[in-house]
């Protein structure tokens, strides 16, 4: 009989987690206002020097900075590189007649796919890869 105040110790501390884990992945999807919302986000996501925190996590800071750099691409984004690995591991575009470009992917998507996209969210390159796209489509039209 022992057992039961700890069984319940084990439950009130796994609920208090959830809590905390909902809490942060709310915090996490929310679109910083300010330099010191960011901050916030990267204090909470690198709190442990012992560990490396998730994707998601470095890209709601990432994604947090570049909202307040007025969504401009990263400068060290380099978006032919980054069309050439995502073709290399298979990922490509489609053209629907009348409709815009659209990349697309294996399902399911390798790790290299799964990282080119996050890099490309999370360096702001999209626009910038789709306009390579289009002056390469050009370019084999008019040849």
């Amino acid at each position: 009989m022992c057992s039961a105040p700890l069984d319940n110790d084990q439950q009130a501390e796994d609920a208090r987690y959830s809590v905390m884990i909902e809490a942060e992945r709310k915090l996490f999807a929310t679109k910083p206002r300010t330099v010191t919302d960011v901050r916030a986000l990267a204090e909470i996501a690198f709190r442990d020097p012992d560990s490396i925190p998730g994707a998601d996590l470095i890209g709601s800071v990432l994604n947090g900075l570049r909202d307040l750099d007025d969504n401009a691409p990263s400068p060290t984004f380099d978006p032919e590189q980054w069309l050439v690995l995502y073709e290399r591991c298979g990922g490509g575009w489609v053209r629907p007649a009348g409709r815009e470009l659209t990349l697309c992917a294996p399902v399911p998507a390798s790790d290299g796919i799964q990282a080119s996209l996050w890099e490309l969210e999370t360096r702001g390159g999209r626009e910038q890869v789709l306009r390579l796209i289009e002056e390469r489509e050009a370019e084999r039209i008019a040849a």
